[in-house]
C-alpha cells in the first residue's frame, strides 16, 4: 500500500498581493478550496476588505512573518466567520474593523470552532450606533467554541454615543465558550457625548455560555458609561471566570454609577470565579462606587487568592479564601469599608505597608478579636492615634486614626461559606 494511501495530503496555498502566489485574497483560496485540513499561507501586505470565512473543516490561516506583517482593514465587514466549521486556526495575523456602521463582530462564530494564536484583533470605532447591540471583538450564537485566543492583542476602541448600549468586547448569546490565555485585552470606550453607554464590560451573556481568562492583562477604561465591568452577568446560567490575571479598570466618573471587576446581578445562578489575580478598580469621584466585586440577586461569585485594589470594597455575599486588599494614600479619618456576611470566619491582617506597624484579628460569627499585642491597633471605633478594625453593621471596617498619606494593606484569609 502506498503511503499516500495511509496520509491524507495536506494542501498549502500561497495567498500575497502580488508575485508568485496563488490567490490575491484570502477569501478566493477559501471558496475555491473546501476540501478540508488545507493550508493558507498569507504572504505581508495590507488586505483591504478581505475576509476569512471558512469554507471546511481543520482549515488553517497561517501569516508568514510576524503578527503585523499581514495585515487586514475592514469596514463593516467581519473579519473571520467561523459559522458551524471546526478544527480552524488563524495564526500570525492583524485585523482592524474601523468605523461600522452596524453591531457586527470581528469574529462570528455559530456552532463552529477556531484557535487564534499570536494575531492583533481590534475594534476601532466613533461612529454612533443607536441600538444596545454594538460591535464586539468576538460573538457567539449558538455553541461554538473561540477555544483559544492564545497570544493575542486584542483592542476594544468604541467610542459611539448611545444610552442604551452594551459595549462589549466579547457576546455569547448561545451555549458557546471563548477562552483566552496569555494575551492583553484593551477596552477604551470614553466619549464625550450627553449619551453614555449603558454598560462596558469584557463579556455579555445572552444565555448558557462561559467565557475564561488564564494569565492575561486586561485594562478598562471608561469615564461616561453607567455600568463599567469587567464580568457582567444579569441574566442566564453561565459563567465568567479569569485566573492568575492581572485586572485594572479606571474610571473618571461621569455619568458612571457602578465599577467592578466582577458584576453578577442575576436571577438565573450565574457562576464568576477570581483565582490568584491582580485586582485593581478606582474611580476619581466621590459618586462612583469602585468595587472589586459586586453580587446581587442568585448569582455567585467566589474569590480565592486575589490580590485587591478598589475604593468601595465589594458588595454582596461573595465566597472568599485567602485574599488582599490595599487602600492606597490613606488620611486620617479615612474608612476601608469590605462588606462580609455575619457567617464569616477567618483571618484578618492589616498593616501599614510603609511602616513595620502590623496587626492580626480573627474573626467569627460577626465578632472580631485582636490576636496581636501591638497597640497601634484596636477593634474600638474613633479610637484616636491607632488603626481601627472593627465590625459596624455586619461589615468589616478599617479606619485610620494616626494621620495622612497611609498606605493601608489589609489581608483577610477567609471562608463565609456555611
Amino acid at each position: 500500500m502506498s503511503r499516500t494511501s495511509l496520509e491524507k495530503i495536506v494542501d498549502t496555498i500561497k495567498i500575497g498581493t502580488g508575485g508568485d502566489t496563488n490567490y490575491h485574497t484570502i477569501q478566493s483560496a477559501l471558496d475555491n478550496n473546501n476540501s478540508g485540513s488545507e493550508v493558507f499561507l498569507v504572504y505581508p501586505g495590507a488586505y483591504l476588505n478581505d475576509t476569512i470565512n471558512f469554507t471546511a473543516n481543520n482549515q488553517s490561516i497561517i501569516g508568514v512573518g510576524s503578527s503585523t506583517s499581514a495585515v487586514f482593514l475592514l469596514t463593516n465587514t467581519t473579519f473571520c466567520d467561523v459559522d458551524d466549521y471546526t478544527g480552524c486556526v488563524v495564526k500570525n495575523l492583524t485585523a482592524v474593523l474601523n468605523n461600522t456602521t452596524t453591531a457586527i463582530p470581528l469574529i462570528l462564530a455559530n456552532d463552529g470552532g477556531v484557535i487564534f494564536d499570536n494575531c492583533i484583533m481590534s475594534i476601532a470605532n466613533t461612529d454612533d450606533i443607536a441600538t444596545s447591540a454594538q460591535p464586539s471583538i468576538v460573538h457567539i450564537t449558538g455553541t461554538g467554541e473561540i477555544g483559544f485566543l492564545q497570544r493575542c492583542v486584542l483592542n476594544y476602541d468604541n467610542e459611539g454615543s448611545e444610552a442604551t448600549a452594551i459595549k462589549a468586547a466579547f457576546i455569547i448569546d448561545g451555549d458557546g465558550y471563548v477562552s483566552m490565555a496569555d494575551s492583553a485585552l484593551n477596552i477604551d470606550c470614553t466619549d464625550d457625548d450627553t449619551n453614555p453607554a449603558a454598560v462596558v464590560t469584557v463579556c455579555s451573556f445572552g444565555g448558557i455560555g462561559e467565557f475564561s481568562a488564564n494569565n492575561c492583562s486586561i485594562d478598562i477604561d471608561d469615564d461616561r458609561s453607567v455600568i463599567v465591568a469587567g464580568g457582567y452577568s444579569v441574566a442566564g446560567i453561565n459563567r465568567f471566570e479569569c485566573n492568575n490575571c492581572d485586572i485594572q479598570i479606571d474610571s473618571n466618573g461621569g455619568d458612571i454609577v457602578t465599577v467592578a471587576a466582577f458584576y453578577a446581578n442575576s436571577a438565573a445562578a450565574c457562576t464568576m470565579y477570581s483565582y490568584n489575580n491582580t485586582i485593581a478598580v478606582y474611580n476619581t469621584t466621590t459618586t462612583t462606587q469602585a468595587y472589586s466585586y459586586y453580587q446581587n440577586n442568585t448569582g455567585v461569585i467566589t474569590s480565592r487568592g486575589d490580590y485587591i485594589e478598589s475604593s468601595s470594597g465589594f458588595i454582596g455575599d461573595i465566597s472568599f479564601h485567602d485574599f488582599t486588599i490595599q487602600d492606597l494614600d490613606s488620611d486620617t479619618d479615612d474608612v476601608m469599608v469590605t462588606e462580609i456576611p455575619d457567617t464569616a470566619y477567618g483571618l484578618i491582617m492589616v498593616r501599614e505597608s510603609v511602616g513595620t506597624e502590623a496587626c492580626l484579628y480573627m474573626i467569627a460569627a460577626g465578632t472580631i478579636e485582636k490576636i496581636s499585642s501591638d497597640a497601634t491597633f484596636t477593634v474600638t471605633k474613633d479610637n484616636a492615634a491607632t488603626y481601627n478594625t472593627y465590625f459596624e453593621d455586619n461589615v468589616i471596617k478599617v479606619q485610620n486614626k494616626v494621620g495622612d498619606n497611609k498606605n493601608i494593606r489589609v489581608k483577610l484569609i477567609i471562608n463565609n461559606e456555611s
